[in-house]
């Protein structure tokens, strides 16, 4: 019998592709252009999922007066 499986090491990388999602410009797009996140997530190409968790990234910022 012929083993068909490779010995891969594991290599416990992450490879992370493509551009960053600044979730202050993805906040602004969804709260002042009223933007969902299906839209959000075909402009940047992401999945519905991600939208929110890059949102959620988010701090507000409040100015005591």
């Amino acid at each position: 019998m012929v083993n068909r499986f490779i010995n891969v090491p594991i290599c416990s990388k992450q490879f992370l592709g493509g551009e960053r999602i600044n979730p202050e410009i993805l906040w602004e797009e969804y709260l002042r252009a009223k933007q969902t996140y299906l839209h959000l997530s075909k402009d940047y190409k992401r999945s519905k999922r991600s939208i929110p968790r890059k949102i959620d990234l988010h701090q507000l910022t409040v100015n005591p007066n």
